[in-house]
């Protein structure tokens, strides 16, 4: 039997297999990104606002479930998230981050 998967993917461009996979982290980090919504009593007010009236934070927008503050996602104040979302979207190292505390 042939592995259908690994066919598919040794015709793939390095590209698309890099798309693939930031598709797929972006996905887990969003999750991880609303689950933090649920932990923060601050936000969490934001939300209940914002969906009984969309008008009541103007610089908020909420949407499908996503929620943004001036055209971007809002990440709570964790730490671990940040430094997962910086390694993950930026050109940066431990080293840098540690320079920056």
């Amino acid at each position: 039997m042939v592995n259908v998967a690994v066919d598919a993917l040794s015709r793939t461009s390095n590209g698309e297999l890099f798309t693939m996979l930031v598709s797929t982290v972006s996905t887990n980090i969003m999750e991880e990104i609303k689950r933090s919504w649920e932990q923060d009593k601050a936000i969490q007010g934001i939300i209940v606002d914002l969906k009984k009236d969309l008008g009541s934070h103007p610089q908020y927008k909420w949407a499908n479930n996503h929620l943004n503050r001036k055209g971007k996602t809002v990440v709570d104040n964790d730490p671990i998230l940040q430094h997962k979302l910086i390694f993950l979207y930026h050109d940066i190292t431990k080293v840098d981050i540690l320079e920056l505390q």
